[in-house]
């Protein structure tokens, strides 16, 4: 059921009117990149999960969201979270994302650029902040973003560290690597590594499939399989962006 929810989503996209996408940000599942959006362009975001545990019952996570670009290095994300499960409906928080690109090439037309010496590589940083809802706190991240394209590869690395904003809750470290390989203009696949820092933690893989398979949407598709601690979990995780 909650698989059908997923195609559902992705068929009732791909018959909406859109226009043509260039480089927003979004190029992989899980891993964020130093990509920016060019000023003054609109995008809609909407991304889902279905998360299953041995020991849990499956659930749906729906991330719907707009997307701005405010200059061609500076961007804006609002988006809100909700939880679906077999007979309960939830929105768990509201959240605001900024990613601001401070060296290197990324901006919308950059195909020029990608060679230029004194910038091989290309470094970002991002910061969210979650309004947690009902019994959802509130919590932040920020990320150190870093990457480079070579070629029909790009490969991005995140640091990140988040935050429930509880009195006694730590800071959580966490990591994520992306390498992505273009196969043609419309498709490419890569694979995704992330896990925690901190020792004893597990990791997780996702390969996936990017591209755009009509016009002007631009997809993410892809399972996340656990392993340590977290082998217990899987996720099939599916985004959708287009322009506005």
């Amino acid at each position: 059921m909650h698989r059908a929810i997923i195609l559902v989503s992705i068929i009732a996209f791909a018959l909406l009117p859109l226009h043509a996408l260039a480089h927003h940000g979004k190029e992989y599942l899980i891993t964020s990149t130093y990509k920016t959006p060019e000023r003054g362009s609109f995008f809609g975001v909407w991304s889902s999960s279905y998360v299953k545990s041995e020991h849990e019952e499956g659930e749906m996570v729906l991330e719907p969201g707009l997307l701005y670009g405010l200059t061609n290095r500076w961007s804006l994300e609002l988006h809100t979270h909700h939880g679906i499960s077999s007979d309960n409906f939830r929105t768990e928080s509201i959240g605001l994302e900024t990613l601001l690109r401070l060296f290197g090439p990324g901006e919308i037309q950059h195909h020029a650029n990608f060679h230029e010496k004194e910038h091989p590589l290309s470094l970002a940083l991002l910061f969210e902040y979650e309004k947690g809802l009902g019994d959802e706190h509130d919590a932040a991240e920020g990320r150190v973003i870093v990457g480079r394209e070579f070629r029909s590869f790009l490969v991005v690395a995140n640091l990140i560290a988040g935050k429930i904003l509880e009195e006694d809750e730590d800071f959580h470290y966490l990591y994520a690597i992306g390498i992505k390989k273009t196969l043609s203009s419309a498709f490419a696949v890569g694979l995704e590594l992330d896990g925690g820092l901190q020792r004893g933690e597990g990791f997780s893989l996702t390969p996936g499939l990017y591209g755009a398979i009509a016009q002007g949407l631009d997809f993410r598709l892809g399972p996340t399989i656990g392993f340590g601690d977290r082998a217990e979990e899987y996720q099939l995780r599916a985004t959708i962006l287009f322009e506005l």
